[in-house]
């Protein structure tokens, strides 16, 4: 009959203990750990078998040898099988705590398949602290054994697997900023997925028609950024195009009134929304007596910024401009920022040629007056550079308005 486990206590020479290959793991500055050791004559215990084989302490073993500490004291447990080896060791550096995050989720990671590769799969989950009557190991019986949560547990696992594909996660300063990176790709591969489902269905052009009736022949969730510049609502019927060669006024062939201009944003709202994929930008070029109004009804469905982006369109050369000797120039425009869920810009996008420096002040010169095709037109190096910042490749960009209102 196999007798049951049992410890003894001993005093081994440091070289006579034998380490067997084991999980990678930084050991951190071990010089202070010896220092003290040597100064204080403090005897660390580790853990081993019958035959000197380390189940834990790698730590401490390795401060008695950069000390010079010639002897170390040991439980030796007799009757440990494989299982119960590794068992301890993971158990132990998981609850002392000496493991970086990543090296941690890579423990958790093994305590939990060693656990399933001796009790099976849970399949409905077994009495909790009985282990005479296993039904499988699951999820809830890890986090119990190292007093953790179901939550936390579950993401070490997903981490740890994450790991294995990628290592150079184990770089990022925590498990929540790597978590953060690795949710990001999986967004970028569902919008990738999404986006070239959609590019199937419609094709780059433009579609005449009102806003409105156009938006809802788009599929849902097809639109991955949404840049416009809806109607402000301030043209007036009897203004014409041009005065001398140069453009001073565009003819509305619709209703632009302010009340009007109001309706159609609202009107609009829904079907925006319903047409983005999750997770996507939409910018909305507007005047700053719309924007109470679009604030309080965007607000309801969009996450919207509370204050506007600032286009300054006019000479970064210093000065003023007035536009007689009774009125100042308008030199700017607001942009609405607003989101469909959470999504982050591309910063590392290598075409993203300016990059932000002065906060939600975008200083773009807007195109010279002989040179542009309407007189509100906008900086297109200012569209590449929000394009380029809010979407990903393959993604459908919309402008329901085109300018055009």
């Amino acid at each position: 009959m196999k007798s049951k486990p049992h410890s003894e206590l001993a005093y081994l020479n440091v070289e006579d203990v034998i380490v067997d290959e084991r999980l990678p793991r930084d050991l951190g500055d071990l010089t202070e750990l010896a220092s003290s050791l040597e100064e204080m004559s403090q005897l660390q215990t580790i853990l081993v078998d019958e035959n000197n084989h380390l189940i834990a302490g790698m730590r401490r073993l390795m401060a008695h040898k950069i000390g010079g500490i010639p002897t170390i004291m040991a439980i030796r447990i007799i009757g440990f099988d494989a299982f119960k080896k590794k068992k301890a060791e993971l158990e132990e550096n998981l609850i002392r705590k000496q493991l970086s995050w990543s090296e941690e989720d890579v423990a958790r990671a093994e305590l939990h398949r060693i656990h399933q590769e001796v009790y099976g799969v849970a399949v409905g989950g077994r009495p909790r602290g009985d282990e005479t009557s296993h039904v499988g190991w699951g999820l809830g019986d890890t986090a119990d054994l190292i007093d953790t949560s179901e939550t936390s547990m579950g993401m070490s696992l997903k981490m740890a697997q994450a790991l294995s594909i990628d290592p150079l996660l184990a770089a990022e300063t925590s498990r929540s900023v790597a978590h953060a990176k690795l949710k990001r790709a999986e967004i970028s591969e569902i919008r990738q997925l999404l986006a070239e489902r959609s590019s199937e269905e419609i094709q780059n052009g433009v579609l005449l028609g009102l806003a409105l009736d156009q938006l809802k022949l788009l599929p849902s969730e097809s639109v991955g950024l949404i840049l416009t510049d809806i109607p402000w609502g301030v043209l007036d019927d009897s203004k014409y195009i041009p005065k001398f060669g140069v453009l001073t006024d565009e003819k509305s062939q619709f209703p632009d009134d302010f009340v009007s201009s109001l309706t159609t944003i609202r009107e609009v709202r829904d079907e925006l929304y319903r047409v983005m994929l999750p997770n996507s930008h939409l910018y909305m070029f507007c005047s700053s007596l719309q924007i109470p109004f679009i604030l309080v009804h965007y607000s309801e469905v969009f996450t919207v910024r509370q204050s506007p982006l600032i286009w300054m369109k006019g000479s970064q050369s210093g000065g003023f401009n007035l536009s007689s000797l009774f009125q100042w120039t308008s030199g700017y425009e607001p942009i609405l920022f607003m989101s469909k869920g959470a999504k982050p810009f591309n910063l590392d996008d290598p075409l993203l040629v300016h990059k932000p420096h002065d906060g939600d002040v975008l200083n773009f010169t807007r195109p010279k007056s002989l040179g542009r095709w309407g007189i509100n037109e906008k900086s297109l190096t200012l569209l590449q550079t929000l394009i380029r910042l809010s979407s990903t490749e393959a993604d459908l960009v919309l402008d329901p308005f085109c300018g055009s209102g």
